[in-house]
């Protein structure tokens, strides 16, 4: 199972600045999810950058640069443990931006908003497939939406091991939503939920692509 850091913030901000040294305890999951990594975020006026690599993040001069140096207000990263025989490439590192959306587009067309589409979306995925574990992150640009979803019944050795496993806790204060996975220190004893929505406080006059993260 991967890992997964989301924020929205009130003003434009750097991840380092929001999160301190508790980042660092985040980045340091890849030793263990050392399958490559990826950080998408949304600019001042609604345009998205992604950036991605195949090594681990704890590693990545490029990731340590900008997690000092893009200022945003919706960012998430992405740390990958790679699923057996799928290869450890670019294409198959999160987040995507354009790929995994047919589902979800084709549930907005009929539902109209995320929040209608998603409970749907999860309700076909798990009555026709096996799955272990269904968490994401979606930034759009005007909010993040984060879920969490896991089969208790296919995991239940990993869930002994460790019941928060596949938690994904979140923080509120007046400034900052931060969601993220089990395991470090920067959400430690924070509450989990099933899902999140947080929406950024402007608004971007143009659409602009998803990126999405699972």
């Amino acid at each position: 199972m991967c890992r997964l850091l989301a924020l929205a913030t009130r003003a434009p901000t750097t991840m380092v600045d929001v999160l301190g040294e508790d980042l660092e305890s985040f980045v340091d999951l890849s030793r263990q999810h050392a399958d490559g990594w990826g950080m998408a975020w949304y600019d001042g006026a609604g345009g998205l950058s992604v950036a991605k690599d195949v090594g681990p993040a704890h590693t990545s001069d490029l990731l340590e640069k900008l997690s000092r140096t893009v200022d945003s207000d919706l960012a998430l990263l992405h740390l990958r443990r790679a699923t057996p025989g799928l290869a450890v490439a670019l294409e198959n590192t999160h987040p995507f931006s354009e790929r995994y959306f047919l589902a979800l587009l084709a549930g907005l067309e009929q539902a109209g908003s995320v929040e209608q589409a998603l409970p749907d979306l999860f309700e076909q995925i798990a009555g026709g497939y096996r799955y272990t574990a269904l968490n994401f992150v979606l930034l759009t640009s005007e909010r993040l939406y984060a879920a969490c979803v896991f089969n208790p019944d296919e995991e239940a050795a990993r869930l002994r091991e460790d019941p928060a496993y596949y938690h994904l806790p979140y923080r509120v204060s007046p400034d900052t939503v931060v969601v993220g996975s089990s395991g470090w220190s920067g959400l430690s004893g924070a509450p989990g939920g099933r899902s999140a929505t947080a929406r950024r406080w402007w608004s971007s006059a143009a659409p602009s692509p998803p990126a999405c993260s699972s």
